[in-house]
């Protein structure tokens, strides 16, 4: 051959002849098959190729192909939180998820999962319950504490609810009362009949606390009193009521239980009577003797049934007819007095039984023997004391007649006035007490002498006229 300088080429052949050869293969295969120049062959046949063996002969290939149609699927799945898929564990979020199997005849078959995935919720609930509750698909829990749910949300997810439960218990209580007519209690008003009775009351923890009222009504009593009194009358809580009328106190009876007595109250008023009288000696009044003054009570019944009190005012007028006698012989006087004082006096001669003129006084001097009593009246009382037998020796000679005291009785001056025949003699008065005792001497320079008798002390005063230290005349004087 020429090369290319242009010269010749000798070639030489060394020929080794290789044998073409042929085979056959099999396949089979889904959806398409590619095979030597063949791409994407999708139906099933019987393909040649011409490929070059290795001895560089022809090698044809015949190709006994089957093809097999590889398959798709849709899976729609709606799942609450996550979802488990084939190859897909806990799948969380929605959206589309494929995967490959292998069909019956073994091609492919892509599945393809359009996933939802919902929320689950949760939720809690606190309850507060007396005694039991009931929730969901509890019935009647009793116990404090927490409790599930699983309930099914808008989504179609699980909806987890918890309970926080607080169990309170509800109370009784029993009460027992007893009254009287009738009773108040909680929302009953004027019972008045025993019995039991029911109340519910909430306690501190908000629930039921049922009370039984175990009640006796006992029945109030009344009663009536009829009384009739004199003056006055007590009665249970009343002192001294005076006048007539209705009088109510509220007791206790046996029931204990309010008794209204109530009294019908008769006041008949006692009479009161009052006499005086004045008695001599002695008084006679509804079978008693008095001898002495005072108030003296007796209590007779008047015509209603009430004391008739009579209070006897007495005046019992006694004399004392006890007489004094008295002699001073060196006086020449003898005295008589009685010792009843503040009466009515007149001395008598018993010998006569006349009274003896001027003799007035409590007291009387005798001027000649005898026996002399003195009649003595107080009020319309009169006496007469005993006899006094009078022994005088001497008085009489001198006389009283010629000399005069006045006043007479005094209480104080007493003025003495003389004669004119003793006036001449020129003489001295002396002044005795009744026991004798000197007590003054007064010089006679006129016809009327007067004496202070104001410092002496009450009673009998003895005046002599003397004369050279004779008594020639005699007089006595009373100080009152």
């Amino acid at each position: 051959m020429t090369n290319a300088a242009g010269c010749d080429s000798t070639v030489t052949l060394h020929l080794t002849i290789n044998v073409p050869i042929e085979s056959d293969t099999t396949a089979t295969a889904c959806g398409s098959f590619n095979w030597h120049g063949y791409t994407n062959l999708t139906e099933s046949g019987d393909y040649t190729d011409v490929l070059t063996n290795a001895a560089g002969c022809d090698s044809t290939v015949t190709l006994h192909l089957t093809i097999n149609v590889p398959t798709e699927g849709d899976t729609t799945a709606t799942a609450c939180g996550s979802y488990s898929w084939h190859g897909y564990t806990n799948l969380t979020e929605s959206g589309d998820y494929t995967h490959v199997l292998t069909n019956t005849a073994g091609c492919d078959s892509t599945v393809t999962l359009h996933l939802t995935i919902n929320v689950p919720t949760e939720g809690d609930t606190t309850a507060t319950a007396c005694g039991s509750y009931s929730w969901h698909g509890y019935t009647n829990l009793t116990e404090s504490g927490d409790y599930t749910d699983v309930l099914t949300n808008a989504a179609g997810c699980d909806s987890t609810v918890t309970l926080h439960l607080t169990i309170n218990m509800p109370t009784e209580g029993d009460t027992t009362a007893t009254a009287c007519g009738s009773y108040s209690w909680h929302g009953y008003e004027n019972l008045t009949e025993s019995g039991d009775y029911t109340d519910v009351l909430t306690n501190a923890a908000g629930c039921d606390s049922t009370v039984t009222l175990h009640l006796t009504i006992n029945v109030p009593t009344e009663g009536d009193t009829t009384a009739t009194a004199c003056g006055s009358y007590s009665w249970h809580g009343y002192t001294n009521l005076t006048e007539s009328g209705d009088y109510t106190d509220v007791l206790t009876n046996v029931a204990g239980c309010d008794s209204t007595v109530t009294l019908h109250l008769t006041i008949n008023v006692p009479s009161y009577v009052e006499i005086s009288d004045t008695v001599c000696s002695s008084y006679s009044w509804n079978d008693s003797i008095y001898t002495e003054s005072g108030d003296y009570v007796q209590t007779f019944t008047s015509s209603n049934g009430c004391d008739s009190v009579v209070t006897l005012h007495l005046t019992v007028i006694i004399i004392n007819t006890e007489v004094e006698y008295v002699t001073t012989p060196e006086l020449d006087v003898a005295t008589l007095s009685v010792v009843q004082e503040n009466a009515e006096y007149q001395w008598i001669d018993c010998t006569t039984n006349e009274p003896i003129e001027g003799e007035t006084q409590h007291w009387f001097n005798p001027t000649v023997s005898g026996s002399y009593a003195c009649v003595i009246t107080v009020g319309e009382c009169t006496d007469t004391t005993e006899c006094q037998e009078v022994t005088i020796t001497g008085i009489a000679e001198h006389g009283t007649t010629n000399i005069t005291l006045y006043p007479n009785p005094t209480t104080g001056i007493v003025s003495i006035c003389l004669t004119p025949e003793t006036c001449t003699l020129k003489p001295e008065i002396h002044l005795f007490d009744i026991y004798g005792r000197r007590l003054q001497i007064v010089s006679v320079t006129a016809k009327t002498i007067q004496i202070d008798l104001s410092r002496y002390a009450t009673g009998i005063y003895i005046v002599k006229l003397v004369n050279g230290g004779k008594v020639v005349a005699t007089g006595k004087v009373v100080k009152e």
